[in-house]
């Protein structure tokens, strides 16, 4: 399971790309992906090609939907990372990629020294 938000996919990409270029090496591959909005979504096409080409179970979520969105809306669910098969018979690798908060968000909030 690969998790992560925003900007945090480019670190992760490396990553997916070398499970899908050994796919055989490993069992269910699940990446959820989440964005403020549709727009800032990183390499859309690429989420799309892996999900339907790759053999990969992409979930991907969006805080802030534009008129034209008919996908998830929301944080990437807390929940799914927990869903692990331990009968799978294989090996559970858990990535997680979470940048600090957004600036924005941390205005009048100050840091004590």
């Amino acid at each position: 399971m690969i998790v992560a938000g925003g900007i945090g996919l480019a670190p992760l990409r490396p990553v997916l790309q070398a499970v899908l270029a050994e796919r055989s090496r490993y069992g269910d591959v699940v990446l959820l992906v989440g964005a403020r909005t549709p727009a800032d979504l990183l390499y859309p096409d690429e989420l799309l090609r892996w999900g339907a080409d790759g053999g990969v179970q992409v979930g991907v979520t969006v805080d802030r939907p534009s008129d034209d969105w008919t996908g998830h809306v929301g944080v990437v669910p807390e929940n799914r990372c927990g869903n692990g098969d331990p009968d799978a018979g294989g090996v559970e690798v858990r990535i997680l990629r979470r940048l600090p908060a957004h600036p924005a968000r941390l205005r009048g909030r100050t840091a004590s020294r």
